[in-house]
Order: C-alpha cells, then sequence, then structure tokens
C-alpha cells in the first residue's frame, strides 16, 4: 500500500512540477486544496461553484486533491509536505481554499511555513471549533453545518408514526466529526423517538441490519465512503446499497444524495459552498486594507426534496416546509413542447401572409389554403391538448388532467345533487416488483391493472387516472357504501390476477394494491378530498397492504 502511495505521489508531483513552471508567470493564482478526490460528487460541485464565481481570464485556480478518503495520517501529511513546499517556490499564489477538515489540517500545520500571509479560506468544515486554527491569523471561512436537528425534526413531522431513527455514518474523518455534531442533540429527543447511530459495519453488516428495518423505522443517511474493512463506497453507490435493501424511507443533509433515493431533507449544497467561499475570498482580495482574520459565516441550507420519493411515501407537498424546493416534478407535454408548438404555428402564420402579400391574384386560393391550414391547426392542437391529458403507458387520463378537473367534476355533482368519492390506490412493494422481475414486466403489471380498475367505473362522470408512478386515482359519482363495494371488488379482483412471467418459476405472478377512499361530509374543497383520500391510502399500507381504508371528510 505504501509503495502505492509513493508511485501517486512521484506522479503528482512531476505533473505539477510540470504545469507550475509553465504558469508560474501568472500572478493572480488561486491554490485550491480539496480533503478528497476529483469525481467525488461533494469535491466536484465546489469546485464548480469556485470556477463560475471567478473570472477565468483574470485568475489562474489551481486544484489539488489530498485523496483523504483512501490516504489520511500524519505519515501521508509527512509525504506530501515536500511537494507543496515546491509548489510554493515556484508559484505565486494569491490566495488559498482549502476544501473539509482534513485539507484545513494540514495547511493549519504546513501552511504558516509554506504560504505565510497568504489569506486563506475554508469551506465544508464539519463540527467546527477555532481551536482548530491554533491561533493562526488570516484564516476565514464558511461554516459547513448540517441541520441535524431540523432534519430530525422534518422526519417526526411527515412520519408520524416513526418510533425509530437509524442514522447511518462511518468511521471516516468526516463521519467522526458528523457524529461529534449529532451526540450534541440526540439528547433532546429520547422522550420522543429512539434514534441510533450505526458506524462500526462491514457492508455485509450494514445490508444484513437494513434488511431487518421493521416499517416504523426512518433511515438518516449522513456519511457512506468507507466501512470498518476500509472498502471504499462513493456516495452514489452509498445510496444505492442502501435504497436496494431497505424499502424505508431515506433523508440526508447533502445535495449528492437528492435525486437519487432520499425523500430529502434540510440540505447542504456544495455548489453552495464554494460559490459562497469564493465569494468572500473575492471580498478579501479587494478589501486587502480590511482584517477579515476570524470572520466564519454560516453556509446556506434549505428544505429539498424528490418528486418521486413524495409520491413513494404519500407524503403530501400541503406538509413540507413553506419555501421547499421539488425536483424531479413531472412536466406535462405542452409545457415542455410550448416553444416548439408557438414556433411552428408563428412559422405557419408568416409564410400564409408572405402568400397573401405577393399573390394578390390567387386571393380565393390562398383563403383555402388559410382556411385549411388554420383547420389542420386547430386539429393538431386538439390532438396535443388530448396527447398532454393522457397517460401513454396506460392510455388512462394522467395527473394533469384528473387534478385539472377535479374541481368542476366536484361542482357539476353538487348541482345536480350527486354524491362523490375518491379512491386512491397504490400497487404494494411495486418496487420489489420491478427489482425482481424488471422495469419492462412492471410496465405490463401496470397496464393489466389500469384494465381492472377501469372496469370499476360506469357512470357518467366517473374518472380513473394514474396518478404517477404506481399510483392511481378514481372518482366515483357514489356515497360511501358504494365506494366500499368498489374498493372491495377492485382488491378483490387484482388478488385474482395471474400475470404471465417467463420469469416466475410458476410461469406466473400475483399483485395486491392498498386503498385510501375518502367521502366528504359536507362542503370541502376537491384538493382536501384528495389529500384525505391519500391520508387513507397511508393508514392502509401501515396496517398491511391488501386492504382499503375508509375516511370521511369533515365540513369546514
Amino acid at each position: 500500500m505504501k509503495k502505492l502511495i509513493y508511485i501517486f505521489l512521484f506522479l503528482f508531483c512531476f505533473s505539477f512540477s510540470y504545469s507550475s513552471n509553465e504558469r508560474s508567470l501568472n500572478d493572480r493564482n488561486i491554490l485550491v486544496i480539496h480533503s478528497y478526490h476529483h469525481g467525488l460528487g461533494w469535491e466536484d460541485n465546489i469546485s464548480e461553484g469556485i470556477k463560475d464565481t471567478f473570472d477565468s481570464d483574470e485568475f489562474e485556480i489551481f486544484f489539488e486533491y489530498l485523496d483523504g478518503k483512501r490516504n489520511y495520517g500524519e505519515e501521508y501529511f509527512k509525504i506530501l509536505a515536500p511537494l507543496y513546499k515546491e509548489k510554493a517556490s515556484s508559484t505565486n499564489f494569491e490566495a488559498i481554499i482549502v476544501c473539509d477538515n482534513i485539507a484545513l489540517d494540514f495547511i493549519v500545520k504546513y501552511g504558516p511555513e509554506f504560504f505565510p500571509e497568504i489569506p486563506i479560506v475554508f469551506c465544508g468544515i464539519n463540527n467546527f471549533d477555532k481551536k482548530m486554527l491554533q491561533g493562526h491569523k488570516n484564516i476565514a471561512g464558511i461554516l459547513e453545518n448540517a441541520d441535524h436537528r431540523k432534519n430530525i425534526e422534518l422526519i417526526l413531522k411527515l412520519h408520524s408514526n416513526v418510533e425509530n431513527i437509524l442514522i447511518v455514518n462511518d468511521n471516516t474523518t468526516t463521519g467522526k466529526e458528523v457524529k461529534k455534531e449529532l451526540e450534541k442533540i440526540i439528547p433532546e429527543y429520547e422522550s420522543k423517538v429512539n434514534i441510533d447511530i450505526y458506524s462500526d459495519f462491514s457492508i455485509k453488516e450494514l445490508e444484513n441490519n437494513l434488511q431487518n428495518l421493521d416499517s416504523n423505522t426512518v433511515i438518516y443517511l449522513l456519511v457512506l465512503n468507507s466501512d470498518k474493512t476500509g472498502k471504499f463506497v462513493s456516495y452514489n453507490d452509498a445510496l444505492k446499497l442502501v435504497s436496494s435493501v431497505s424499502d424505508n424511507p431515506i433523508y440526508g443533509a447533502w445535495d449528492f444524495y437528492l435525486g437519487h433515493g432520499i425523500v430529502g431533507g434540510r440540505i447542504l449544497s456544495g455548489y453552495s459552498q464554494g460559490a459562497e467561499v469564493g465569494r468572500l475570498l473575492k471580498e478579501i482580495i479587494n478589501n486587502k486594507d480590511k482584517d477579515y482574520s476570524g470572520y466564519f459565516q454560516e453556509g446556506e441550507t434549505k428544505y429539498m426534496f424528490d418528486y418521486e420519493e413524495l409520491k413513494k411515501f404519500n407524503i403530501p407537498k400541503s406538509s413540507l416546509p413553506k419555501g421547499s424546493e421539488i425536483v424531479n416534478s413531472p412536466v406535462n407535454f405542452l409545457y415542455k413542447y410550448h416553444v416548439q408548438i408557438f414556433s411552428v404555428s408563428c412559422f405557419i402564420i408568416v409564410l400564409l401572409l408572405i402568400n397573401i402579400i405577393y399573390k394578390k391574384k390567387n386571393e380565393k386560393k390562398l383563403l383555402e389554403m388559410v382556411k385549411e391550414k388554420t383547420m389542420h391547426l386547430e386539429k393538431a392542437n386538439q390532438e396535443l391538448e388530448w396527447i398532454s391529458n393522457i397517460d401513454s403507458l396506460t392510455q388512462l387520463y394522467n395527473r394533469r388532467y384528473f387534478d385539472k378537473n377535479l374541481e368542476d367534476i366536484w361542482k357539476e355533482l353538487e348541482r345536480i345533487q350527486l354524491p362523490l368519492s375518491i379512491l386512491m390506490i397504490d400497487v404494494d412493494f411495486f418496487k420489489k416488483y420491478n427489482d425482481i422481475y424488471g422495469h419492462m414486466a412492471g410496465d405490463q403489471c401496470l397496464k393489466t391493472l389500469s384494465r381492472v380498475f377501469f372496469k370499476s367505473v360506469g357512470r357518467p362522470f366517473d374518472t380513473v387516472a394514474r396518478y404517477g408512478g404506481e399510483e392511481f386515482t378514481v372518482l366515483v359519482s357514489t356515497d360511501a357504501a358504494g365506494a366500499e363495494k368498489i374498493a372491495k371488488w377492485i382488491i378483490e379482483e387484482v388478488e385474482n390476477l395471474k400475470i404471465p412471467h417467463e420469469g416466475s418459476p410458476s410461469g406466473i405472478v400475483t399483485v395486491s394494491v392498498g386503498i385510501g377512499v375518502a367521502v366528504p361530509s359536507g362542503k370541502q374543497k376537491a384538493e382536501k378530498l384528495l389529500d384525505r383520500s391519500d391520508q387513507a391510502l397511508y393508514e392502509s399500507k401501515n396496517k398491511g397492504r391488501n386492504q382499503y381504508t375508509l375516511r370521511y371528510l369533515e365540513s369546514e
């Protein structure tokens, strides 16, 4: 292992010597020292934030990586030190940015010797304490304070039945610093929820533990870059590992997990850290007479969530903190292609106008042409409108159509004094179905189920829609008794379905569904009835799946 480190350092030194000699004439150089390695999502996002802050024509930015996820310790620092001593002598740096704890430790130890009087700014520091700076001046920074308290409170708010929070956090240098932060706040929640920090594990032990979690446990995934055997895990692989063996909700504190399997959380952005530390350094450079020593600024965090995960765990948007951002939201057809549709329409109209101007002798023919083209355009728009309302997989209405027409249907039923009920349906354990049989088989399953749901209705105002993923909505103009009858019929029909699949030992597979039924009991808004059916569905899933729950929405 030590031999490999020396080879790596030799190549590092060689490449540095070549580049630094070539660029040493530039007086506006900034050195960025990363604690980890290029390709790690957090580091790459910080780099992008820094680069977008500085003018590349004015500043030359040098990025260096200490590879601290895989190599760390005093002996390693001693090997690196001569390389940075050479760097200091051959390149004139105006300032230094250090990212994360390992780089800060390194620069605090060797910076005064190699880079005296140069401004140093940092970002990404966990569990920051002024003692880390050992009294050195010329150091300021952006604090990386993951808001664990708000994330724990968020989990308790969004999951009222939660009994346990399992925090997955390794024993790397970063993991240990994060653990210190957690240990300060966990005692505050002893009477509300059981919180365990799981740190000392092999990958196999972690998988076994996650597979055996009960349904009342929520996972809070923090640092997972290495197990106790020293096996390195990337951030993407860490999240895949956790989500592939557990169906429990997963929350996080950093943006590199968002959009890849976590519900969300109070999120720290690597890009924001880079941009903030870049802006701070520019301010220091432009105000050289001002002493910024000991200036420490809190980094930005904000509530961010994944639309697909919110739907998966039936978390309504209305329950999210105000101002939350949601990624992966669906975009309807017309909205997605409205620029192209408008451009084509304008192009046709311009052509027609040109023809009218330059071919007046054929006015009658041109008018007929205009009429024909207008009819074609109207027909095309009608077809586009129809396409935008239909789910391409199941051929049922989509969520856009359902949300758009729900209020109007309700008002019309009230006007003619007919009842209304909503059924929210979710396919049980559909993620496992996809994992076992594949997504093509999953699509076939959804198409088969959609035919069952379509058969369950027949009245003029009844509507069936695919609401998203494996979730469907059925609006029926019937009372509670009728809605219960429909829910029972759907559960029985789905339970008796035998879906052909060659990959199954028996050649067939079966599925079940959970249903939430909501019935109004007075004057309410349609969207609240929809939320009530969503909550009823959540209760059905908690009771064991393959069943329905009926709930009334009380008068306002």
